[in-house]
């Protein structure tokens, strides 16, 4: 397992797949380039008392990043929502001063979680160098 500090952020990535060995091992094999980190994925732990059937909508600095997100399950220290951010996304996440976590109240109050992103795209790059 890898973890990584970098700023307000801590990544943590678990040992690649027996799959994406093989995969890196075949690029390798024919000198194409290897890049293990193509996109980013984050799971969020957010409070009880939401509504789950409203689901979690990200925006990187007001403009909507993915399409609303289903709560994969809750516990007692909260409700879980996976994020996975394509290339695409991650170059938002990259230029974003901060992202926003849109939700709703149980009783219908909209709420927002802001997230800074300072040190974000250092973490990431220097998360590719140590992986390669």
């Amino acid at each position: 397992m890898l973890e990584l500090s970098q700023g307000d952020h801590r990544f943590v990535r678990e040992e690649p797949r027996r799959d994406q060995e093989e995969d890196e091992a075949r690029h390798e094999h024919h000198g194409d380039p290897v890049n293990t980190l193509s996109g980013v994925k984050s799971a969020l732990v957010l409070p009880l008392g939401l509504s789950l059937g409203a689901g979690v909508s990200p925006a990187v600095d007001d403009a909507a990043l993915l399409a609303p997100l289903a709560f994969r399950t809750c516990l007692p220290a909260g409700c879980i929502v996976e994020l996975a951010f394509d290339e695409a996304a991650t170059v938002a996440l990259r230029g974003g001063e901060e992202i926003k976590i849109n939700l709703t109240a149980d009783d219908g109050r909209a709420l927002s979680l802001d997230v800074p992103l300072g040190g974000l795209g250092a973490a990431l790059d220097r998360s590719t160098q140590i992986t390669q």
